[in-house]
């Protein structure tokens, strides 16, 4: 949600992009909102050119670390399943 909201600077369509209901997205953002305690995301209301969403300083933060750590998980398991790969396939080698 956090990476639609960036990319778009809509609530609205972030939850369209993701194929969300808009009160669904707005209950995500919202538990973000109060579970950390200060906004990840700050809405403007609708008027002549209509409402937005940002990330704040903090969500901005909080994104860069998830991304950090998605990078981390997905070259650990890139590793992982490489030394299995190697395991069966030596396993197979010795069953000859």
């Amino acid at each position: 949600m956090l990476e639609q909201i960036e990319a778009c600077g809509s609530l609205s369509e972030a939850a369209r992009r993701l194929g969300y209901a808009y009160r669904r997205a707005w209950m995500l953002v919202d538990g973000l909102n109060k579970g950390w305690g200060q906004p990840m995301v700050q809405a403007t209301t609708g008027g002549r050119h209509g409402g937005g969403a940002v990330l704040t300083p903090l969500g901005r933060a909080l994104l860069g670390a998830y991304r950090d750590v998605q990078i981390h998980v997905e070259h650990a398991v890139d590793e992982a399943a490489g030394g299995f790969v190697r395991a069966v396939e030596q396993g197979a080698r010795d069953q000859k």
